[in-house]
């Protein structure tokens, strides 16, 4: 049986066959970075992903105490496992619970109990998650107010084809390069298999690890829509191959 990644190049070979789009063809997973521009208030900006991929398990944090570390989540049949730095190297982030501003959330998004990038009392520059099987798309807010040095973020993905994407980068986009704070999703025809969210020095993009940052309201689709749309690039090989076999003959 081919592959996972040898369908992705057969499905490419038959885009050009066939006048298709690459794009289709690829898989190429699409990405979902949208800042929001504090002082606005805006909560609406994962509503793109949401529309993306239709029914989706949201993670709020809120039942966890405070300090307590989690270190895998359940979406029905499906495992996470949340990890911070590399796959492996630290299991579990922690549940903070701050004086967030007007005491309800950071602009309605990031409240109550968020993820902090912390176990054990060691800050680490990645939270990573890690799914049982491949899901459609992944999801999350982020948060961080760090006032003495800006910050980004970025989104590393791995397909079930082992393929690794990374996201266009999640600036302040508000004015206070010191403030980040908005929604970072993905989505994936071939399915994902782990992401990884990674902190970035605002000005040099390079990345750190000793800066707090909190993850909240993540955000899981399990359906994978892969099947089909690879489905029709195999009846058009399988046409290909139909129609080389009758011109030999």
């Amino acid at each position: 049986m081919a592959s996972i990644g040898a369908v992705r190049n057969m499905a490419v070979a038959a885009a050009v066959v066939f006048g298709c789009s690459t794009s289709a063809a690829l898989a190429v997973p699409t990405f979902f970075v949208a800042p929001n521009a504090h002082p606005a208030t805006s909560s609406t900006l994962d509503t793109a992903w949401q529309a993306a991929v239709g029914g989706f398990t949201e993670f709020n944090f809120d039942a966890f105490a405070n300090g307590s570390t989690v270190s895998a989540l359940a979406a029905g049949s499906l495992g996470i496992s949340i990890g911070l730095q590399s796959p492996g190297n630290a299991s579990g982030a922690e549940i903070f619970f701050g004086a967030y501003a007007g005491g309800g959330g950071i602009l309605g998004t990031v409240s109550g109990g968020a993820l902090l990038n912390r176990n054990a009392g060691s800050q680490y520059g990645e939270m990573t998650f890690g799914f049982s099987s491949p899901v459609q798309g992944f999801g999350a807010w982020i948060f961080d107010n760090n006032l003495s040095t800006p910050e980004s973020f970025q989104l590393s993905v791995t397909e079930a084809d082992t393929a690794v994407t990374t996201s266009a980068i999640l600036e302040s986009g508000n004015g206070l390069p010191h403030f980040v704070e908005g929604f970072i999703g993905v989505t994936s025809l071939l399915g994902i298999t782990d992401v990884s969210i990674q902190l970035l020095d605002g000005t040099t993009g390079n990345r750190v690890n000793n800066r707090f940052f909190e993850v909240d309201h993540v955000q899981v689709a399990t359906a994978i829509a892969e099947p089909g749309t690879l489905a029709l690039f195999g009846l058009g090989l399988a046409g290909l191959g139909f129609a080389r076999r009758r011109k030999a003959a």
